[in-house]
């Protein structure tokens, strides 16, 4: 992760939304965490991630310095426990035997199902624990839910798990403005703040990537109108003899198939229309999408002629269909644990996951699907 910056937070320079995500202080490495540091804050449960905090994700190979650093802990009085999200749980059962160390798995972090679990089980209060680990998202978040200090460890190694890898592209999203509640000044490098008012604006529009950026969200904007308006039309418009196009399909559709019946009852209201969503609905998002394809390649990414234009018209859907994978997996991950009442999760959820698959869409279509095309 490029442009990590380290040091103690101050929570209270940022609003209480981001306070969530901020932790108590930020370090390269596990090995700049010291034990009598652990007692002297009053802790006794150490808390730990393990890909990219302990060793590299994937591998069984524990460092050498990792494995001293926990017996430093041990030996300081320090309690430890692993709460991991990993889909292997062989591999963690292995590594966790090797360390010596207990562990815990169940509901994914951020959830505070793992933490509440070890506060009750090592007998430690909150205050008493902390957490360290290398994702906002995930280890910190959970820790700030909890009621636990977190402390945030730069990644071992730029190799993640590829749902990892999305979560990564709003970190870097959250970061600067983190970064304001640090409480030592940046030492160089990109992270440094942008100068303010208009002088930033320009400044980062003399960014190309940027520039692109924007129009990629304006072509968006445009294609979303195309979406909702196509669909409106084929759902409230389009006639077909003396009814709505809509009703004549959904009653032919409700005749062949009792799924089809399901679909267009809701609240035990009955509507054929509804039984045409499936069908009307792939329709306005392909003309959508492909609507973003043409004007991304011309406009955005400035591409012209027909050479290889097919095959960047796949990659393109490619990438568009697993961005809404990936939104409709955040917005119903996020919306289940962020608290507050349901529709305002729901909402911050979806208000994540946008944010997040926008420059998934933006970065692997200028990184996949355009790449090495002749731009003019």
């Amino acid at each position: 992760m490029s442009g990590f910056r380290t040091g103690q937070f101050n929570r209270e320079k940022i609003s209480p939304f981001l306070r969530r995500f901020c932790p108590k202080q930020a370090v390269t490495s596990i090995l700049e965490i010291h034990a009598s540091d652990m007692v002297e804050g009053g802790k006794k449960l150490v808390m730990l991630d393990v890909d990219n905090t302990l060793l590299v994700w994937r591998s069984e190979d524990i460092p050498e310095s990792t494995l001293k650093w926990i017996e430093s802990m041990r030996a300081a009085g320090m309690q430890l426990c692993i709460l991991s999200n990993t889909r292997n749980p062989g591999r963690l059962d292995r590594l966790a035997k090797a360390m010596g160390i207990p562990y815990y798995l169940g509901k994914f972090k951020p959830s505070t199902e793992m933490y509440e679990r070890a506060l009750k089980e090592f007998g430690v209060t909150a205050e008493q624990a902390i957490m360290i680990g290398d994702q906002v998202f995930t280890d910190i978040l959970g820790a700030n839910r909890t009621g636990i200090d977190a402390i945030w460890v730069k990644q071992m190694a730029p190799v993640d798990f590829i749902g990892t890898k999305v979560s990564r592209l709003g970190e870097r999203m959250l970061r600067r403005k983190l970064y304001r509640a640090i409480m030592e000044e940046p030492v160089d490098g990109e992270d440094a703040d942008l100068p303010v008012g208009g002088t930033a604006a320009f400044a980062m529009l003399s960014n190309p990537t940027v520039r692109q950026f924007i129009k990629f969200c304006i072509i968006g904007g445009t294609s979303m109108v195309v979406d909702l308006g196509i669909f409106y039309l084929l759902m409230f418009v389009m006639p077909m003899g003396d009814a709505l196009m809509s009703e004549r399909l959904g009653a032919w559709l409700v005749e062949q198939s009792n799924f089809f019946v399901g679909l267009a009852t809701r609240e035990n209201v009955f509507d054929p229309k509804l039984a045409c969503v499936p069908f009307f609905k792939p329709i306005s998002a392909g003309v959508a999408i492909l609507n973003s394809f043409l004007w991304n390649r011309r406009w955005t990414f400035r591409i012209r002629g027909r050479e290889h234009r097919s095959v960047q018209l796949r990659k393109f859907f490619a990438v568009a269909l697993i961005g809404l994978i990936l939104n409709t997996v955040i917005t119903t991950g996020l919306g289940n644990v962020i608290p507050g009442h349901p529709k305002r999760s729901l909402f911050a959820g979806q208000l994540i996951a946008t944010v997040v698959v926008a420059f998934w869409n933006f970065f692997g279509q200028k990184l996949w699907t355009f790449r090495g095309a002749k731009t003019h």
